[in-house]
């Protein structure tokens, strides 16, 4: 099990999702600026996308694989993880979190950063 500090306020977290929920409300600025995989923090946007395109993050959270870059990862759990097919007509994305069905991969990646602070999707994508 992993624990997650935060360095602002000193409060301890045991659930990544945590954190990362604690960042986006207590520390928007900061939330910005850090990378939702390993939480490393930087001091642009432009490094954290930077740090995004290039660095070899551990994986899926969801199944495990592993991936040499972040634009891979992202691609792989949109494609694997929310993409449904009910018919090869009739594709939709789901969100993991919530479970909530959309018609197009826009309106998915809107929702995780709206609803769900997953601001790595609007980013990259």
């Amino acid at each position: 099990m992993y624990i997650y500090y935060c360095w602002e306020c000193h409060f301890i977290y045991f659930n990544q999702n945590d954190i990362l929920e604690h960042f986006r409300d207590a520390h928007y600025d900061e939330f910005l600026r850090i990378c939702p995989v390993c939480l490393e923090q930087f001091d642009s946007i432009g490094e954290l996308l930077l740090h995004q395109k290039t660095a070899a993050h551990s994986g899926c959270n969801l199944c495990g694989e592993t991936f040499p870059y972040f634009s891979s990862h992202v691609a792989h759990y949109l494609d694997v993880h929310c993409r449904v097919i009910r018919r090869p007509d009739d594709i939709r994305y789901m969100c993991f979190e919530c479970f909530e069905e959309f018609l197009n991969l826009r309106s998915v990646q809107d929702h995780l950063s709206l609803q769900h602070g997953a601001m790595w999707f609007t980013l990259l994508l």
